[in-house]
């Protein structure tokens, strides 16, 4: 090393930063490389980009993060086991064990303050270790304790100290004794609830000292304040987190003290339903059933969220399974919950035959909830009976959908369920979307993502972001639309949620057909298809086989494309999926006809195209098709009517279309 300036060598030393070893001499010829630890933010990133293939929920890819102290190597392991376990329980000891040696070369006094130090938690003054001297647990660090910790520690505002990694925390926690650690967690628990103005302000540390110090009661009760209130502002996966804690603190107290067992799963189901985390909600509501035996209403109540995890899973008989049990609960129960209980199957009953794709079935269905919420004074199941009613209005191609997606709205208000204001607000943009308001349907989306960003919602502020690259996609503006489609693909894949990420993956299929990428826009439109027949939705196949046909002829597989939509437009009249895109096969046809040189064939299937878009009042495929007539004539060397043309390039420009997909042109 010392004549490495002589010598045509490279020398690479690698070492840990302890004191003593080798030392290199200061030199121009060294160059000292100092390996610092992954900021939190790249740390997240590189966990999302790991796990693209296997996506994880956010709230498990930043747990990792975190846990991994900014190690590369760690974040890799611990995020190998997080996909092969489905969470964050089962993380390895390794990320630990590897600060381990850093705290056990400390001295004894020192490494007994770090480790004493690690009960609070990341933050701690202090001042808080002065509680373990009064308890007879060792002496109050002094002021040069501190300086000589300086390397572990970073400064917090007011005083507070905050461990540098969470790794070193994490590693001086476990090397206390069980019975140390318990004695002192007890200690943190007394003195935080004695200084406390109010105890339940800081109910969260005391649920978890209390619980590690084996006081099992208070340990409950302070976990189920501390969920409730996390609850409360949206933040669900720590709610549920805590309720996971006030459940295992009340199983262990005596069988006669057990109380609330049964509110405490539902609520954590409840917690883990709003976290998008279904199979975790499916299993504590499954549960509570046993417990809620003589509870008619409540046993209603749970088979009705029971139902709604079937839905969110795909699973539509299932879930209309489960409408059909939670009616039956309610017969002949008399009362005013009864009745209204009564309106919320009803309600729900008509939003899973609307998903399912069955509209008459659900419009008839919804009517009758509306009806019967009215009569009982159920603002909620009211707002839903006309939510699905406005819905089903658009897809029909009904005047009226927009003024009962308003009344939707106002019930919703006035029951003051956030999630469905939200919720009636994206869907006032479908309504505007169908009838040709994007800007207005823009706006609705973006004020339904923001009222789903506020209380939580990840669901409805991902689809707000679908509906959106929809309208993006018809403008013409395809690259963007489908780097929005990419940012939600994972969250649907990791929240199972099968039905959306059908959806997804059709806009996606359409994006790489407008962008020239046929055979990714096939595999994405398979996708999309497959999940639709797994959830059953039925209805919603229709409109992938059109975009299917509608690649196919872009790939002059005109046979093929054909065939599909012929066999399509046999189904017209019993297929309400087919109904919404007669409009697309007609002009597909009228694409592969005018490929394969059929020009009257190609202009009786768009003349049908054109009539069908305006029996459902659809302007925007009225002039897609309006723009192949006009090609078309020009084919036959006939010069269109210049009053189809400026109509044609006047709704364009107020849609603010960019860009449309190219018009066929006759094989050579």
């Amino acid at each position: 090393a010392e004549k490495i300036t002589s010598r045509p060598w490279l020398l690479a030393i690698a070492r840990r930063g302890a004191a003593g070893g080798f030392a290199p001499p200061e030199s121009e010829a060294v160059l000292r490389v100092e390996l610092k630890a992954l900021a939190a933010q790249d740390a997240l990133r590189m966990a999302q980009l790991a796990t693209q293939q296997n996506p994880l929920p956010a709230h498990v890819l930043e747990v990792v993060a975190k846990r991994s102290g900014g190690n590369p190597q760690f974040l890799r392991d611990l995020l190998r086991t997080a996909i092969e376990s489905g969470g964050v329980a089962d993380l390895p000891d390794s990320a630990e064990a590897a600060t381990m040696a850093q705290i056990d070369g400390l001295a004894p006094d020192d490494r007994a303050v770090v480790r004493r130090a690690s009960v609070f938690g990341l933050t701690f003054h202090p001042r808080m270790l002065g509680w373990f001297a009064e308890e007879g647990e060792g002496s109050a660090p002094e002021s040069e304790t501190w300086e000589r910790l300086r390397d572990l520690f970073d400064a917090e505002p007011d005083g507070y100290l905050r461990f540098r990694r969470s790794l070193l925390r994490d590693a001086a926690y476990e090397g206390l004794p069980f019975k140390l650690r318990r004695k002192l967690h007890g200690v943190v628990a007394s003195h935080l609830e004695r200084e406390a103005e109010n105890p339940e302000e800081v109910a969260g540390p005391l649920s978890l000292h209390y619980f590690e110090a084996g006081e099992s009661a208070a340990a409950s009760r302070y976990a189920a304040v501390a969920a409730k209130r996390a609850y409360d502002v949206n933040a669900y996966v720590e709610a549920a987190r805590l309720y996971g804690r006030a459940l295992e603190a009340g199983r262990q107290l005596p069988e006669g003290e057990q109380k609330n067992i049964a509110t405490l799963r539902e609520a954590l189901g409840d917690s883990w339903y709003r976290a998008g985390e279904f199979q975790k909600a499916s299993e504590a509501y499954v549960a509570v059933r046993p417990l809620i035996e003589g509870d008619r209403v409540g046993q209603s109540s749970l088979m009705i969220k029971l139902s709604h995890l079937e839905e969110k899973l795909g699973n539509y008989a299932e879930a209309l399974r489960w409408v059909e049990q939670a009616r039956s609960a309610l017969e002949g129960v008399p009362g005013p919950e009864a009745a209204r209980q009564s309106a919320r199957v009803s309600a729900w009953c008509a939003t899973v035959l609307q998903a399912e794709g069955k509209t008459d079935e659900a419009l008839q269905c919804a009517e009758r909830t509306v009806a019967e919420a009215e009569a009982a004074d159920e603002p909620e199941a009211l707002g839903d009976g006309l939510f699905v009613m406005g819905w089903a209005y658009g897809q029909l191609g009904r005047e009226g959908g927009i003024p009962l997606m308003e009344r939707a709205l106002e019930a919703y208000r006035k029951a003051g369920d956030l999630i469905a204001q939200g919720a009636a607000l994206s869907n006032l943009g479908v309504v505007c979307q169908w009838e040709g308001r994007w800007d207005e349907a823009a706006t609705y989306y973006e004020q339904g993502r923001n009222a789903a960003l506020k209380i939580g919602n990840s669901v409805g502020a991902a689809v707000a972001r679908i509906n959106v690259a929809e309208i993006l996609i018809d403008r013409g503006e395809w690259a963007e639309a489908e780097a929005l489609l990419l940012e939600t693909l994972p969250f649907w894949k990791a929240a199972q949620y099968r039905y959306y990420l059908g959806a997804c993956l059709l806009f996606l299929g359409r994006a790489s057909l407008r962008l020239g990428r046929f055979d990714e826009a096939l595999g994405r439109l398979e996708g999309a298809k497959s999940n639709f027949l797994q959830v059953g939705a039925e209805e919603e196949i229709p409109p992938v086989d059109a975009r299917i046909a509608e690649c196919r002829v872009a790939m002059d597989r005109l046979d093929e494309a054909l065939a599909l939509v012929d066999g399509l437009l046999g189904r017209a009249g019993s297929s309400t999926g087919v109904a919404r895109v007669v409009s697309l096969l007609q002009r597909v046809k009228g694409h592969a006809l005018i490929r394969q040189g059929d020009l009257w064939g190609a202009r009786d299937a768009l003349e049908a195209s054109l009539a069908a878009a305006k029996e459902r009042r659809d302007l925007f495929e009225a002039t897609l098709t309006s723009l192949c007539l006009i090609e078309l004539d020009r084919l036959e060397g006939v010069e269109p009517p210049i009053e189809i043309v400026d109509e044609s390039r006047s709704l364009l420009a107020s849609l603010k279309v960019r860009a449309v997909p190219p018009a066929p042109v006759a094989q050579q």
